[in-house]
């Protein structure tokens, strides 16, 4: 597998290179290494350079723009638009679905499943797994322990918590409109 994934990236690593400076966009980026600033940084076009098609992370990407297929390990994004199943990813705009262990987002407009769901913005959507949590939540949120700060929607769940209300604590349901 090793030798496989050094000899794509030798063979593909220098095509995209030269080409994508001129890029306005790709429609694929393949990052093996683990987004900058935490570790190396090894991906077919660099950060800036939009990814509208299929974005692969053997290890991890970060980009600015990505719409389209998301998959792999980690990934990154300042808006993401479209479907992304990752182990752990990021975005500081998801547009679309998320499926991961932890998922990451400031502004989510559409749905998150995982393990653990995080809105550090506002969610206006659903967030389904065993922790959601949302700052400011326009939708619903399912699993075993949900908490947002301002509620307008639905908590289903075992420990359901809405900072910003009168009973902050509800077990199975909450609804507030």
């Amino acid at each position: 597998m090793k030798k496989l994934l050094s000899v794509l990236l030798s063979l593909f690593l220098p095509l995209c290179a030269a080409s994508a400076s001129a890029a306005a966009f790709s429609p694929l980026q393949i990052g093996a290494g683990w987004p900058a600033p935490a570790g190396f940084d090894l991906q077919l076009v660099s950060r800036r350079t939009p990814v509208f098609g299929l974005r692969l992370n053997l290890l991890g990407s970060r980009n600015d723009t990505v719409a389209g297929l998301d998959f792999g390990i980690c990934s990154d994004a300042g808006t993401f638009s479209g479907i992304r199943l990752n182990a752990l990813s990021g975005s500081k705009t998801l547009n679309g679905v998320a499926v991961a262990l932890l998922d990451f987002s400031h502004d989510v407009r559409g749905v998150q499943i995982g393990g653990s769901n995080f809105g550090l913005g506002e969610v206006r959507g659903t967030q389904i797994g065993l922790l959601n949590f949302a700052f400011s939540l326009r939708g619903a949120q399912i699993g075993i322990v949900n908490v947002a700060d301002d509620l307008c929607g639905v908590q289903i769940g075992l420990v359901n918590i809405a900072m910003e209300s009168d009973y902050p604590f509800s077990p199975f349901l909450r609804a507030s409109f």
